[in-house]
């Protein structure tokens, strides 16, 4: 290829990305709070964009619509959520801040009509998209360690396991109601199944009462579990 047509190329490129519009979005909210047109739309405290206008609905709801700089766009998707704060650099200002609650997404098309967050409900989506991703990596870990079990003697499978249930006890006893709901219903059923396996390995054997520590720690999950 020449350096001609290559120059040609990088052009084309250039002018087509530079040619990509802003992005304009519709955000319907209960309560504006003050926010007015002119107002900054914020990422992690830089502008990326502007309120363009502000209005009451006949649905009894706020429309504001707001304009984000086309180097921006492709970082507004599905998971972004759109809080109305105090602008930091001016504290008698609103300003609508854009909060990521967990990674990648669906660039969001120009025109869509998206409901507004409150700080509490943006925070609580991102937890529980840390949590997901949490119990997601305990199964995985949970599934490679039944797989070790099944290779070492019983009695080192009993403490490996015993020790397995009082860190998710102890993990558990950490977090709030929300996060505990979902890394039981998540990762129990797959721990229990390999206490199952061992328990029946020890009964074969004539051996369950080996059993006796990892039970005592096994009821101190299902004690979390009665409180949750």
């Amino acid at each position: 290829m020449s350096r001609k047509i290559v120059w040609l190329v990088a052009w084309l490129l250039t002018t087509a990305a530079c040619a990509e519009p802003d992005l304009e979005l519709s955000i319907r909210y209960d309560r504006v709070n003050g926010l007015t047109q002119g107002e900054r739309v914020l990422m992690d405290r830089s502008e990326i964009g502007r309120v363009t206008d502000v209005a009451y609905s006949a649905d009894g709801d706020f429309q504001v619509k707001v304009v984000i700089r086309r180097e921006f766009r492709q970082a507004v998707t599905e998971n972004s959520r759109f809080l109305i704060i105090v602008d930091p650099a001016a504290q008698e200002r609103r300003a609508i801040e854009l909060l990521q609650v967990r990674p990648g997404g669906t660039p969001l098309a120009d025109g869509t009509t998206v409901t507004g967050a409150t700080r509490y409900s943006a925070r609580l989506e991102q937890f529980l998209a840390g949590v997901e991703q949490n119990a997601q990596e305990l199964q995985a870990q949970i599934k490679a360690f039944g797989e070790e079990l099944r290779r070492i003697p019983e009695s080192e499978a009993v403490r490996k396991l015993e020790q397995q249930v009082a860190d998710l006890v102890a993990q558990l006893q950490q977090q709030g109601r929300e996060a505990r709901e979902k890394l039981l219903k998540e990762v129990l059923p797959r721990l229990e199944e390999e206490v199952e396996k061992l328990r029946r390995r020890l009964q074969d054997l004539g051996r369950e009462d080996e059993l006796a520590p990892l039970e005592r720690e096994w009821e101190k999950l299902r004690e979390v579990q009665s409180h949750t």
